[in-house]
């Protein structure tokens, strides 16, 4: 009997059979454990690649490296043709053919100038989409412990129903004892619909949540997922000379508005060099001839010609534009002293937002969810015991359900908290050393 199963099992046809089954079946099954669970790490690297506002963002490249390419290039040069005759007037042939050719010259380092600012502005490009992509990290995180956060609400909500039915199966049994009134009965059972309503409420916000994040990560917005994954409590001590040497050093935006005040500088010397007009030159060859009727005799001239053209700068010596140009690099200074400014001011928001954070999960660590916990377990003993009543264990109820809804907001807060300083330092969690 075991030989003939053994020899059925690994039987040719059926071993075929099994791997076009697990061909099959096997990247269906696994695509669908994909589809419903992600991590923050599956959720940042799908954004960045599938994000559609960051993918607009980066042809912002391909326009800077367009730019680039104008600048290098030399203007070209023209052909000109002209040609005449008499044939629709007195016929006598009588024309005049002409070809010429000119070219513009830059003159100065013009040319090297506006080459240099379309570098620097390719350069510019490059950190702005790497600030997107900070920033788009940034509200993935965001958007996650989001999700996170209503599932957990999800599972507390849950929770307190099962709570509720039972309270309400005790005073019912209660009632029909005769040692409860028919009062109590009723709050339990408005109790029970209170928390399904609240059930209700957080998974309509889950939804919406849901939908934010696949926004983000560039699917549907009715894709269904899950959040894999679970807040830290893990207190870490921030280094503000730290971390405000990794900001000011790797940060993006900051590097490219320098790059801005770098480009407006430029600028501003192109304007300068602009002063200075740029001459064309041309060289033209004509043939005419000419016929005298009188003489009967014609006659073929052949001429060669070269001609120089320079604007003379009377009246337009490019003042405006110096203006302009000398203007803009004021404002670009500014700008980037501003947003120095604003980045010491995140320093400071951050750090005070993760050690608020940590004093509240320190409180919650000391005691208040066991005593919470007690507590309730206490007055449902005591309502049965016909000890307490069901104010109190509905009180009770209350408290513990406020006191978990606390600390799961203040694990949000304080996750929301490590995210905004890895945000604003521009990099991982290098900007912080966990105890």
């Amino acid at each position: 009997m075991r030989t003939q199963l053994k020899k059925g099992l690994f039987h040719p046809v059926a071993v075929a059979s099994l791997v076009v089954f697990w061909l099959w079946v096997g990247p269906v099954m696994a695509e669908e454990r994909a589809d419903g669970f992600i991590t923050l790490e599956e959720a940042v690297q799908m954004a960045l690649e599938q994000n559609l506002g960051l993918k607009a963002q980066e042809q912002e490249l391909g326009i800077a490296r367009g730019e680039l390419f104008k600048a290098k290039v030399f203007a070209n040069p023209e052909l000109e043709l002209r040609g005449e005759t008499d044939a629709f007037f007195a016929g006598e042939g009588e024309e005049v053919y002409s070809v010429g050719l000119s070219q513009q010259f830059i003159i100065g380092p013009k040319r090297r100038y506006r080459i240099g600012i379309a570098e620097l502005n390719l350069t510019r490009a490059g950190k702005a989409v790497e600030n997107n992509r900070r920033l788009l990290v940034a509200e993935v995180k965001e958007v996650f412990y989001a999700l996170l956060l209503f599932q957990e609400r999800l599972k507390l909500a849950e929770e307190l129903i099962g709570v509720n039915e039972r309270l309400v199966q005790l005073t019912e049994g209660r009632f029909r004892e005769g040692f409860a009134p028919e009062l109590d009965v009723n709050l339990a059972r408005i109790q029970l619909q209170q928390a399904r309503r609240d059930r209700t409420e957080i998974e309509k916000n889950l939804s919406m949540v849901m939908a934010s994040l696949n926004l983000l990560l560039g699917r549907p917005a009715e894709f269904l997922l899950t959040a894999q994954g679970e807040f830290t409590d893990q207190e870490v001590h921030l280094d503000p000379s730290r971390l405000r040497q990794v900001v000011l050093t790797q940060r993006a935006d900051l590097q490219g508005q320098e790059v801005a005040s770098d480009m407006a500088e430029k600028e501003v010397d192109l304007a300068r060099a602009e002063r200075i007009p740029n001459v064309t030159l041309a060289l033209d060859y004509s043939q005419e001839r000419t016929i005298f009727s009188e003489l009967n005799f014609s006659d073929r001239d052949r001429l060669a010609g070269l001609k120089l053209s320079v604007p003379l700068p009377f009246f337009d010596r490019k003042q405006g534009e110096i203006a302009q140009a000398r203007a803009q690099q004021e404002k670009a200074r500014l700008e980037l002293t501003l947003l120095r400014a604003m980045i010491e001011k995140e320093i400071t928001d951050a750090m005070t937002r993760v050690q608020a954070a940590q004093k509240v999960l320190r409180l919650f660590g000391g005691g208040i969810l066991p005593l919470a916990t007690s507590h309730l377990d206490l007055t449902q003993k005591a309502y049965q015991q016909g000890q307490a009543g069901i104010l109190d264990v509905m009180e009770a109820q209350r408290r513990f359900s406020e006191t978990r809804l606390g600390y799961l907001e203040a694990l949000y807060e304080y996750n929301l908290a490590l995210a905004e300083v890895e945000k604003m330092a521009g990099t991982g969690p290098t900007a912080s050393q966990a105890k």
